[in-house]
């Protein structure tokens, strides 16, 4: 979870570095999490008033809050860069480059117009799951697998390859007039052994590359060819990725966070507190 969330100690180092210090104080301020927590929750709320038959009205609204959000997001990179001390400190955590990917996209977004660059950075929704702990634990295990999710894809894409080329030479144009599913071309026969990967009508493409063979040893091939690659499928790399992602759940901090009591009342608490210290933190 700590590669995912956003970084709470930085090096207090002595000396002349008084820009250091005191960035890391005001990071360390709980007011400025709760700051960071009011923009984000009017930067979605924006989003979410941004339709495409919105009045001008509201639309310039959104537009001058995704502009001043990008402002304030901004702002707090360069302070957390600032008590960093390094940029190669500062770009060790996946948090810092997350969110300066994020700043990026709307910068862009705004200057070129385009909606789906301005509308990403909504995926900061994720660092208001710091109010349920349980959930933000989940979040950021799923995340924390993604690396090893994806060796896992080229693993069964290299293994999928071979099979589409194997089936390219055993049945060829054979299945065409049969079945759409067929192996007439590299890019039909991948999308047919990304079927047999699904499991959609996997039935049917057996009969059809069955049926495409004329003698009992051909049948028995064809057959033989697509169950080996829809077992793989459906009950080795299935249960690859589940191993996968709960190899990466800390499964013990899960259960924990799960049997706590009161974990509505915490939030409940933990927002109150917020509210209050942002109205004082306004006030003063």
């Amino acid at each position: 979870a700590e590669k995912w969330s956003a970084p709470t100690h930085y090096p207090l180092t002595s000396g002349t570095c008084v820009q250091i210090k005191g960035a890391g104080r005001m990071i360390r301020d709980p007011r400025f999490d709760r700051i960071v927590t009011l923009v984000i929750m009017v930067n979605l709320a924006a989003m979410s008033a941004d339709q495409y038959d919105a009045t001008e009205t509201w639309k310039s609204f959104s537009y001058y809050v995704y502009v001043c959000c990008a402002v304030v997001f901004s702002a707090e990179s360069m302070v957390r860069f600032a008590a960093s001390g390094s940029l190669g400190a500062f770009w060790k955590s996946n948090f810092h480059r997350y969110e300066v990917t994020m700043c990026l996209s709307a910068i862009i977004g705004l200057a070129s117009d385009t909606q789906l660059l301005i509308l990403l950075p909504a995926t900061r929704f994720y660092r208001l799951m710091i109010y349920l702990p349980t959930l933000y634990e989940l979040l950021a295990s799923a995340l924390n697998s993604v690396q090893a999710i994806l060796n896992l894809i080229l693993f069964i894409s290299i293994i999928a390859v071979c099979f589409c080329t194997t089936g390219r030479y055993v049945f060829g144009n054979s299945v065409d007039e049969i079945s759409r599913s067929n192996f007439g071309s590299f890019s039909i026969s991948m999308l047919t052994i990304f079927q047999l990967f699904t499991g959609d009508g996997w039935s049917d493409v057996l009969y059809a590359s069955m049926s495409a063979k004329d003698t009992l040893l051909g049948q028995a091939f064809a057959a033989i060819f697509i169950l080996v690659w829809f077992v793989f499928s459906k009950l080795i790399a299935a249960n690859l990725f589940v191993a996968v992602i709960i190899e990466n759940f800390e499964v013990s901090v899960t259960v924990a966070n799960i049997n706590k009591p009161g974990r509505f009342q915490a939030l409940r608490d933990n927002f109150r507190k917020s509210s209050r210290g942002i109205w004082k933190y306004a006030a003063a």
